[in-house]
């Protein structure tokens, strides 16, 4: 667990700092799909929902929910499982580049995948353009 907020302070700096994770995911997809960088934006700190609100127009290119967390130590576990991916990705005898990802489970949730967010949005575009190409 995270420190505990004791006083508006600190519970505002700890909101900036995921204020500031959004905001870098947002600029990520607006550089990467600039055909939808009108119709994406950031929700205001403290609010309810998606952290990242798309248009119905970009959900169509974009059909994703996102929710960005920020934690200066929570996640460790899932980052350094990540940079052991990595070390055995960069340690194998292959021609081509090999993506790390990680693969967690908690108990009898379902398992979800953490990759890198750049690597995440060059899928989505491929796919987005797979699909275009495919109904035309």
């Amino acid at each position: 667990m995270g420190k505990m907020i004791k006083d508006t302070s600190t519970s505002h700096e700890r909101k900036l700092k995921g204020k500031a994770t959004q905001d870098q995911v947002e600029r990520l997809i607006k550089d990467k799909m600039p055909e939808i960088a009108n119709d994406i934006s950031t929700a205001a700190i403290s609010s309810h929902g998606e952290d990242i609100i798309l248009t119905a127009q970009a959900r169509e290119k974009l059909p994703y929910s996102i929710e960005c967390k920020q934690d200066e130590r929570g996640f460790s576990k899932v980052y350094r499982a990540f940079q052991q991916a990595q070390n055995q990705a960069t340690a194998l005898a292959s021609e081509r580049h090999v993506q790390p990802i990680v693969v967690i489970q908690q108990g009898d949730q379902r398992p979800l995948v953490a990759m890198d967010l750049e690597h995440w949005t060059d899928l989505v575009m491929n796919a987005a353009n797979t699909n275009k190409e495919g109904t035309k």
